[in-house]
Order: C-alpha cells, then structure tokens, then sequence
C-alpha cells in the first residue's frame, strides 16, 4: 500500500509528491533532499498496525498541503527497490507489485519471512552471546547459546564452543549465505586445510603456531564477530535490495535500472564498508600463509607481486600482515579458487573514497560518486542499491573468512590429526 503526500519545501516553496509505501513499524523513518534546493526533509509516517490505520506524517524541512499538483516526484518504500520512471503524468507500479513481477515471489518471500523471525527471535541474544564468547564468561555463553542449538549439543570444551558460536552465526546469516556456492566454499576451506595437515604436517603446525603467537587469528575472529551485530543494528538500510540479492550468486551486481531511497543510516553504513574491507584484507594473511605453505612449504616464502614485482615482496607473514592492503588481492592469483573468492569484494577505491571523505551521495539522482585516482580526476558513479550490494557482499565475505579461522581454530584445540568430516 503506498500514501501518497504533498510536501512544499520549506526553503524553495517547491512541491514534492511523496508516494510513501507502508511498513511494518509504528514509525516508517523517510529521509531525502529536495531536487530543486537540495533542503534536507525528513520524518516518519505514523502508523497504527494493531488496528490498520495510518495516523499521519511527521515531517521537518517541509510542511503537508492540501495540492493535486507537484514539482517533482519521490518514491519510498522500506522494503522494497523500484524502477522508477514515475512521472507526475504517469506513475509506475508500486515498488512491492513491481517485485512480484520480476521474481518468483514465493522464494523472495519466504526467505525474507525467515529473515524477519531471525531478527524478532535470535539477534536480540546475538551481541550478549558474542561479547561472553570473547570474554571467555562461559556460563553466560552457555545459558545464551542454549536457546538457538540442539539440546544435546555440548559446550563444555574449545572446541564444542567454536562449533556452537559457529552453528548460530550461520543460522543468523542463513537468508543472506546459505547456497551451494557457500557450502562449496566452506567444503573447499576444509579440504585445503585436511591437505595441509597430511601432507605438510610440520609446517602447517609452525603456521598455526605463529598465527596464534601473534594474535591474527584471535583478532581476526574478534573482528569479523563484531560485524553481526552492527549488521542486524542496519538491518532495515538492506530490506529494499534483498530480494535481488542472490546468494547463490553474491558477486552479480545490482540491476542499474532498479532505484533505492537512502534512509538514515547511510554514515553507520560507510563505517561499516570500512570495517568488513579491512577485517577481511586483514585475514589475507592467513590465506596467503596457506598458500605459501601448499606451493613452498614455508609460511614466509611470497612470491613477488604479480604487477608490483620486487617493489610489493614481503620478507615474512608478518611483513605481509603490516604492508598496506590494495595490492594484497593480487598476491591470491597463485591459487584462482581463492583468488576468484575475493576478486569483486574489495574495492580498494571505495574503501578509500570513505576513509577520506570523498565519497558524496545524491539523494535526488540516487546516485554514489566517489574518486578512482589519488588527483580525483577520475570518478566512478554507481547506485544506492549497487552500494548497499557491495556492502551486503563484503559482509559475506567476512563471514566466510571467519569461517575459515574457525577451522584453523579447530586444528589448535586438536592438533594436525584432526580430520573434519
């Protein structure tokens, strides 16, 4: 169902035509910015869900008025993109029939049912049972995980505690990765891993040794669990590109003809981006190491940079660990399933266009610009949605990662005899 409101700018006097679907909350939260003025207008529509009624509009940088006529025209629906294409002449679809009509709506509709009761259900334990997990409060551990894992699922040692953190982040994430390309992945991991143990059994103890001394897997893990619950905190900013969001194909990118509104959360999302580039570039030394050690049977032995040559040539996995992360994607060409992992993640561009401010987001255009050389000479454009993609992407990714450090956990609480089933 979408409301539809005239808004006249409080700065220009100019008039918007806000068609406004309805949500699931009391509080439906809008934000944009004037096309004529670029006036912030924000607010929320007011809405009684126990009794089906819309009680209203809040509204600040512009005032509701009684009008059949518009300057311009915004769509905004919480939940859903949109083709966009309205006109004050001719409008579109609503944002959720336009959905249906592009998926099979049962499939989209149930995984984001699921998604709902994960969020209603479970993320409210989330951040308590990952902060006792990395204190070590192991009763409070318990007592929180015991309410999402099979009863008979023991906790009592390392190893039994790893695996039931591990059985709950993936249920948590399980609308956004479950797929055989994840299951692929995770089996790939393993194998690698097992191949490791058996053949190369001194090294890949020296290996597992050193990334435990210096803390890279402990920091890493720590790192990528913090990620899920700031996730779920923004869970809303995601809603209107899961359903195009494919897990079983996370590196397709968003429809360009597909329009998503930017809701409040647009900084928190770009802090974010950050944080899950970094944990995941920061886990490459552990990969790397791996793939030294299967091509080298050394930890330490790096090849020089592909492009970089002897300019980019770590003496060491710490050295590795220290060197600035750009160039790091292209020490994984060596392996191509790794390498292909991560090859349309981590956009170092972006990454750097946030860290240094010089990203901007066009609320009227729908549009992100951000730099692609150190002059900005050079800029890239991609849409809200396309972004929000990215960053939904990089979040898998660093779940993965932290996949893999919980195998190499496994390996420390057993020694290199264990063998995964």
């Amino acid at each position: 169902m979408v409301i539809r409101y005239y808004l006249r700018c409080e700065h220009c006097q100019k008039t918007t035509l806000l068609r406004i679907a309805v949500g699931y909350r009391e509080k439906e939260p809008f934000y944009f910015e004037c096309e004529h003025c670029s006036q912030a207008i924000s607010g929320n529509l007011l809405l009684d869900q126990r009794n089906a009624r819309i009680e209203g509009l809040e509204v600040d940088g512009a005032v509701p008025i009684d009008s059949e006529e518009a300057d311009y025209i915004l769509t905004y629906d919480p939940n859903f993109s949109h083709a966009g294409g309205e006109t004050l002449e001719g409008l579109t679809l609503t944002p959720f029939l336009q959905m249906t009509e592009r998926h099979d709506m049962l499939e989209s509709i149930q995984r984001l049912a699921y998604l709902n009761v994960i969020a209603r259900e479970v993320v409210p334990d989330l951040g308590r049972i990952i902060r006792n997990y990395k204190s070590g409060n192991w009763p409070q551990f318990e007592m929180g995980v015991r309410k999402h894992i099979p009863d008979d699922l023991p906790v009592a040692l390392p190893l039994d505690r790893n695996r039931a953190l591990y059985l709950l982040l993936e249920l948590c994430m399980s609308p956004i990765a479950t797929s055989k390309a994840h299951s692929e992945l995770i089996d790939f991991f393993t194998g690698y891993t097992v191949r490791l143990a058996q053949t190369r059994s001194d090294s890949f103890n020296a290996f597992l040794a050193e990334a435990n001394r210096m803390e890279y897997l402990k920091k890493t893990q720590n790192e990528a669990l913090d990620l899920y619950p700031r996730f779920f905190r923004l869970l809303d900013e995601f809603r209107p590109i899961l359903p195009e969001w494919d897990p079983e194909h996370p590196d397709q990118d968003f429809p360009t003809d597909l329009r998503v509104t930017g809701k409040s959360g647009y900084h928190d999302l770009k802090s974010l981006y950050v944080d899950g580039y970094e944990v995941t570039c920061r886990a490459l030394t552990l990969v790397t190491g791996l793939i030294n050690l299967t091509h080298r049977n050394n930890h330490h032995a790096y090849l020089p940079h592909p492009t970089l040559k002897n300019n980019f040539l770590p003496s060491s996995m710490t050295d590795f660990h220290e060197k600035s992360h750009a160039p790091k994607l292209e020490m994984l060409v060596e392996e191509p399933a790794f390498h292909s992992w991560l090859a349309k993640s981590l956009d170092a561009n972006l990454r750097n266009a946030i860290g240094h401010n010089t990203i901007s987001y066009n609320t009227g255009t729908g549009y992100i610009t951000y730099p692609v050389n150190r002059r900005g000479t050079r800029v890239a454009s991609i849409t809200y949605g396309e972004f929000l993609t990215r960053l939904l992407r990089i979040l898998l990714r660093s779940h993965q990662v932290n996949h893999l450090v919980k195998i190499l956990f496994v390996y420390l609480y057993w020694g290199s005899e264990y063998e995964p089933t």
